[in-house]
């Protein structure tokens, strides 16, 4: 009966390919093409990216079925072909509409988002977000899911390859040149997400730094855990990790959040097998500044901030979080002419970051979906050597670094910046060394927020990861401000020699 059922949604995929291709006029691109000018590709199924035929295909029948994108139905995707069919059911009637089964234009997927984006809720199936969770968006004004780049590059194409990656002073670490740059939001996709928040395009110089080449990792975040617990430092309750005395939360435990990769048990933290090199989310702005304080003492620089007031001293020169001008400038690799969306170029590349509906291995099984810090590295993986949770044996990425050889600059996990929050700051910002304002807006709360930057896995058109994107901690989800935290964490920063 299951194989009769699969063979019947199988021959209703070619129908409907056949007939969307049929009803397209003659002049236009054909659905299914994977670029203008090339022929549509016949009713076979398509590889996906991992495999021999790049991009992912357009119909939603097999990407729902197909789930490893070797291009043959397998027993085990026979047997879990029910289920996978009722995720494209996303009005719940039990049936499949011509809306649901239409096939997905390739075109609009190099300019829109995934299949999130363009049909309002993500096909990720069961162990994945619930339906609030899914495509929801993050706040008021957040970015329409049909909306394209004012001035995208055409298909096919993205910025010239430009490297400048000088060793940092720690491993792990490039070192980034002072100079300036026009900040902000050069393609007019600002006012989709917080009402213009990345405009008015302002110059600003920033001195040299070093910044981390990833986010920082689940491993090293449990170890900064373990000293401060041999140190007293920080209180554990009910999961949650506190500032001595409990006056500031730092992070949830797997405890508190499930999403959370760490574990505390009899006065010990350790990571969950398999998560140790994925980046530490569910952390808070304070417990990233705890994490830099540490780190300094542990590889003897000064500390930055006071555990007090939580203030920065930029002049001492341990580790810190980057200002939002030093995140942006060090996200565009160097790319300032043009100025790009990304931090490989204009075009949207579901092979090159974590955003999602990216087709990774790891969009599978219990939250969060993160990849390892570098996955994105044009290499092809093995299941063997990662144990993801994906059906997939091989997956194939592109090199999403940038030019500076920065990972994970556009999604993975939003990264805390060091600043406060105001929408209206970059009419104010100073040319030198921007810090942010003294303080925060007030969010609809009535509280302050500091900002992140990059994007996550989690949800929205490109994972919300445009290079210039400024997003308030307020907006996470659509629970906010109580959202939870499982798709933010962080990276950091040192003071290095001048080398403008």
């Amino acid at each position: 009966m299951k194989i009769r059922f699969v063979a019947l949604a199988v021959a209703t995929m070619f129908a409907t390919a056949e007939h969307s291709l049929a009803m397209q006029p003659p002049d236009q691109p054909r659905r299914g093409s994977f670029a203008q000018g090339r022929p549509a590709r016949g009713p076979e199924l398509p590889q996906v990216p991992g495999n021999a035929g790049g991009r992912r295909p357009g119909n939603p029948l097999v990407l729902a079925l197909d789930t490893d994108g070797d291009g043959v139905l397998s027993a085990a995707e026979i047997a879990a072909a029910a289920a996978a069919l009722k995720t494209l059911d996303r009005n719940g009637d039990g049936k499949l509409s011509r809306d649901e089964l239409r096939p997905i234009d390739l075109t609009e997927q190099r300019f829109g988002g995934g299949l999130e984006d363009r049909r309002g809720q993500s096909p990720r199936g069961p162990g994945g977000p619930g339906p609030r969770d899914r495509g929801q968006r993050q706040g008021p004004d957040r970015t329409s899911a049909n909306a394209r780049p004012a001035n995208p590059a055409p298909p096919g194409t993205s910025a010239p390859a430009v490297r400048n990656i000088v060793p940092g002073p720690l491993p792990g670490f490039v070192a980034i040149p002072g100079g300036e740059f026009d900040m902000g939001d050069h393609h007019d996709l600002g006012g989709q997400e917080h009402s213009s928040d990345e405009v008015p395009i302002h110059r600003v110089r920033v001195d040299s730094f070093s910044i981390a080449i990833t986010e920082t990792t689940n491993r090293q975040y449990c170890d900064y855990l373990d000293a401060a617990q041999r140190r007293g430092l920080i209180d554990l309750r009910d999961g949650l990790v506190y500032s001595r005395g409990g006056k500031f939360l730092f992070c949830d435990t797997h405890l508190s959040d499930p999403a959370s990769s760490i574990q505390a048990e009899d006065g010990k933290f350790f990571v969950i097998e398999g998560r140790a090199d994925h980046p530490v989310v569910c952390i808070r702005w304070h417990g990233a500044a705890a994490y830099c304080n540490w780190r300094s003492q542990q590889e003897g620089y000064e500390t930055c901030y006071d555990a007090a007031t939580w203030q920065c001293d930029f002049t001492n020169s341990g580790f810190r979080l980057p200002t939002e001008a030093e995140w942006e400038y060090a996200g565009r690799g160097g790319l300032r002419g043009p100025y790009y969306i990304f931090p490989w170029g204009d075009e949207p590349d579901f092979s090159r970051a974590n955003w999602p509906n990216s087709g990774d291995p790891f969009e599978a099984g219990s939250l969060a979906w993160t990849t390892p810090v570098g996955f994105y590295n044009g290499k092809l993986h093995r299941k063997a050597d990662f144990a993801w949770p994906g059906n997939q044996e091989t997956y194939r990425t592109s090199d999403g670094s940038n030019g500076y050889g920065l990972y994970g600059m556009a999604g993975n996990v939003w990264e805390w910046v060091g600043d406060w929050y105001d929408h209206n700051y970059y009419s104010i910002s100073p040319l030198e060394n921007p810090h942010g304002p003294d303080e925060g807006q007030p969010m609809r709360d009535g509280k302050p927020y500091r900002v992140l930057r990059s994007g996550s896995w989690y949800n929205g058109q490109w994972g919300h990861s445009r290079v210039s994107n400024r997003n308030p901690s307020y907006y996470r989800g659509p629970d906010d401000p109580n959202h939870r935290w499982y798709h933010v964490g962080f990276r950091v920063v040192l003071k290095t020699a001048n080398t403008n």
